[in-house]
């Protein structure tokens, strides 16, 4: 009866750092921070939040998968574009192969491997939510822990709020990147169609435009 108060208090303390952070990635992702920024931000806040030994956004590739953000407890900054293979029984194949949270404890020899292509060393549990863009699995967010029950159940549920955040910052960058794109393209077909109205001919144009085929009328720009 005496601990219970003290443990509510805890409890709404961590959700009102939980709720901050949230707030502040929020924020980033609002005025259009660089997505390194915003990755690097939710692996240092999920870790701490945690109480996790390392933590990580990792994206999805042919050959496994990336890291794009990474923290550590030791302060030091991880190297991103490490790879983490799949194929293993650590949570990031689970994740990969069902699309859903995922969680290992300390009889998993494979999440302690995962851990250490990370950070160097082993961990004993680990928690993964899917990051899921427009549909597609993009990726995901991992902590681990040394401890062998490193993570309170429902745990996975926050996880996936900030797997969720991932998601808004990345279809963001994607739609920013299209339209760049387009506009790029729309810019070289103006500069073109004015030097046509201006009377430059076929052979300035033709070094820089791809060949087009017999039943193309128009460029195909990239």
């Amino acid at each position: 009866m005496e601990t219970r108060p003290e443990r509510s208090a805890d409890e709404l303390r961590w959700l009102a750092d939980e709720q901050a952070s949230l707030g502040r990635i929020a924020m980033l992702i609002a005025r259009g921070s660089p997505s390194p920024v915003v990755l690097a931000t939710v692996a240092t806040d999920v870790g701490r939040l945690l109480d996790a030994e390392s933590a990580a956004v990792a994206r999805y590739d042919a050959d496994g998968a990336v890291l794009v953000g990474a923290w550590d407890t030791a302060g030091d900054a991880v190297a991103t574009g490490g790879q983490i293979p799949l194929g293993v029984r650590d949570v990031t194949t689970r994740v990969h192969e069902t699309g859903r949270p995922a969680r290992t404890d300390g009889r998993s020899a494979d999440s302690r491997a995962a851990a250490a292509a990370v950070h160097g060393h082993a961990a004993r549990s680990a928690l993964g939510a899917p990051i899921t863009v427009e549909g597609r699995l993009w990726g995901t967010v991992v902590v681990w822990s040394p401890r062998d029950a490193g993570f309170p159940a429902g745990a996975e549920g926050h996880l996936a709020v900030f797997a969720d955040l991932v998601a808004v910052a990345i279809a963001r960058a994607e739609a920013r990147d299209e339209l760049l794109r387009v506009a790029e393209e729309q810019a070289a077909l103006r500069r073109v169609a004015t030097l046509v109205a201006q009377g430059v001919g076929p052979s300035w144009c033709s070094p820089r435009w791809p060949k087009r085929s017999a039943r193309s009328s128009t460029p195909t720009l990239r």
